[in-house]
């Protein structure tokens, strides 16, 4: 398994190098294509087949305190109840057989006690596991958890610029510790750095893609700054009628991004497709959206001038109490999988009405800059062109 990994990732970053990696991704989708999807049984009643995809949610504490982070807030009101190791485990042990790949994301995932046993139990389910960090607290036991793991598809790493721009965001010195974790796993894993284009770091965005270039990085993703304005949290909640805004994780900003922000970002989007080819990368943007739509990501309209999708419709999301909930900022629980199976969860009512809730009001004011936004099919092409790379969070390879 972790030679056909290998060599898998030797041919992606061979064809990004020789700049043939929409050639390679046509003939993946020929022989592997992505299973179907009804999107009009999903219309009409909400109903989904099971996913073969999952998100786990270790736990929410973080060592760290970055200033565009969702879970602060949730974070001070003291954080709820979190399942003990075990409960983790007994967790994995009752996903529906139809999943593939698992996806663990925090809060800080190698913070939660036990992780090495989790990483363990989905290697002895067969599923592809990807893995997100801010990469200050991988412990020896912990890179050597994952140097044993045959089908560890690769670790996602958050940098937010260069030097005192990210320690700025995310806290004094943690930008060579995150480097210094980068290195490490260059060696032995596929390696995948996030950069969360703000107003505070833009301007810097095209040196930092040749600087992470520079240590090695072959797949760089840029996600679109998530936030809500002050109105949206409540009127999502009157929406979706959800009990209080406690189900709503999501950063909560005056006002949107200045004219001139914009057009930097503009301008630094412009030119990042000539240093993707002399630096050998690929970018990926969240959420990839088509690039017409952009001005309405930015100033708020995007509900009204097209239809969107929600890329969590297709992907089980597990919270660290063992909670199905739609994704990690709506977080209404739908059933706990300790309780019940996940199937019955998974199209119960309750859920399958959430969904169609969703669907009817063209997703929510707080859904507006989510990373898992998507427009529906048919309405436009997708942003990734063939030189981007595909997002780790919905793609294994």
């Amino acid at each position: 398994m972790q030679l056909r990994l290998r060599l898998r990732y030797w041919l992606k970053n061979l064809a990004i190098g020789t700049g043939t990696i929409g050639i390679l991704r046509r003939i993946r989708d020929r022989l592997a294509p992505t299973p179907s999807l009804d999107y009009h049984l999903l219309e009409r009643t909400g109903e989904l087949s099971v996913p073969q995809s999952v998100t786990i949610e270790p736990t929410l504490a973080c060592n760290l305190r970055c200033s565009m982070c969702f879970q602060n807030e949730y974070r001070d009101a003291g954080i709820a109840r979190e399942l003990r190791a075990d409960g983790l485990l007994t967790a994995i042990e009752r996903l529906p057989r139809e999943m593939r790949s698992v996806y663990f994301v925090g809060g800080e995932v190698f913070l939660r006690k036990g992780f090495p046993r989790l990483l363990e139990a989905v290697e002895a389910r067969g599923l592809e596991t990807f893995i997100t960090t801010n990469g200050t607290r991988i412990l020896d036991a912990d890179w050597a958890a994952l140097d044993h793991m045959l089908r560890l598809t690769g670790i996602g790493f958050s940098l937010d610029g260069i030097g005192p721009a990210h320690d700025a965001i995310r806290g004094e010195g943690t930008y060579e510790k995150t480097v210094d974790s980068i290195r490490r796993a260059l060696a032995r894993h596929r390696v995948y750095v996030s950069f969360v284009m703000m107003e505070s770091n833009i301007r810097q965005m095209i040196a930092f893609a040749q600087t992470v270039a520079a240590l090695g990085v072959r797949e760089i993703g840029f996600q679109h700054e998530m936030y809500s304005l002050p109105d949206d949290v409540e009127t999502t909640r009157r929406q979706l009628d959800l009990a209080s805004a406690r189900e709503i994780m999501m950063t909560v900003k005056p006002q949107d991004w200045s004219e001139d922000s914009v057009a930097q970002l503009k301008a630094a989007l412009a030119a990042l497709p000539g240093v993707e080819r002399r630096h050998g990368f690929v970018a990926a943007f969240e959420p990839p959206l088509p690039p017409q739509t952009l001005p309405w990501l930015y100033d708020g309209t995007i509900r009204n001038r097209t239809r969107l999708f929600c890329r969590e419709f297709t992907n089980l999301f597990v919270d660290p109490a063992g909670n199905v909930v739609h994704c990690g900022f709506l977080r209404k629980k739908f059933g706990n999988v300790l309780d019940q199976p996940i199937e019955a969860i998974w199209n119960s009512p309750a859920m399958c009405g959430f969904r169609k809730a969703l669907i009817d009001t063209n997703l929510t004011p707080a859904c507006r800059r989510c990373c898992k936004l998507d427009v529906w099919p048919g309405r436009g092409a997708r942003a990734t062109n063939e030189g981007h790379a595909d997002n780790p969070t919905t793609h294994a390879d």
